[in-house]
């Protein structure tokens, strides 16, 4: 967009570990006009924290946000078919159930398990008392100790588009590549006047990313959850 060409370098030096990436300028370059319109998505990027309508995403518009993660190599995206929501439910569930009684975690799980349901925060909740803030003084949230029945969480994610992440590895390279796709993708929906939100921490809770990838049957563990839809 400011009119050069560049190169990124994923974690180019291993001396220096806390160098994430680094970018070099090739010379002008006029920009493309999806170049600019993916720059100008970047100001209208929220995470969305509700439900969505009910109106399906075209077809063309998933092919076209789950393409704009081709330049990122080695990240695989998938589209989560209809009938696999049970799965996703029943992870979510397991890992809401895992984090129930740890109260450092629930301010964060009401986050991630307020997604699918109506209106976001139609669920039991309470006070967060900062004194259980594991980093700190959090100030008041919405927390919630409930569990989403996990038939009403499964028609909810059947209704809408959901995308997973993954990558060869955990690797901090590959980490950092699935933010990228993430990312590009995220702002290819915002261009398809799209919403959109990313669900990472469920994956992340004991054995769960684990236990939806035997369930799905894939090769590796995801890593990111995107949702889009309007």
């Amino acid at each position: 967009v400011l009119g050069n060409r560049s190169r990124t370098s994923v974690l180019p030096d291993p001396q220096r570990p806390e160098l994430i990436a680094r970018i070099e300028t090739l010379g002008s370059g006029t920009p493309s006009s999806r170049d600019l319109r993916l720059y100008a998505a970047i100001s209208h990027r929220r995470s969305h924290r509700e439900s969505f309508t009910d109106i399906p995403v075209p077809t063309e518009t998933l092919a076209d946000v789950v393409a704009a993660a081709g330049e990122i190599p080695d990240v695989d995206v998938r589209l989560l078919a209809a009938d696999e929501a049970v799965a996703l439910a029943q992870v979510l569930a397991y890992a809401a159930e895992a984090r129930r009684r740890h109260p450092h975690y629930q301010r964060e799980m009401f986050s991630w398990t307020s997604h699918w349901q109506p209106r976001g925060n139609a669920e039991v909740v309470t006070t967060w008392s900062a004194t259980l803030d594991e980093h700190g003084a959090a100030g008041e949230a919405m927390v919630t100790s409930g569990i989403p029945d996990v038939d009403a969480l499964a028609a909810a994610i059947a209704r809408e588009s959901v995308l997973l992440f993954s990558a060869p590895s955990t690797s901090p390279a590959d980490l950092v590549r699935v933010g990228a796709a993430v990312e590009r993708c995220w702002l290819a929906a915002i261009d398809a006047r799209l919403s959109a939100s990313v669900v990472t921490h469920p994956l992340r809770v004991e054995d769960a990313g684990s236990r939806l990838a035997e369930m799905l049957d894939l090769p590796v563990v995801p890593l990111v959850i995107l949702r889009v839809g309007f």
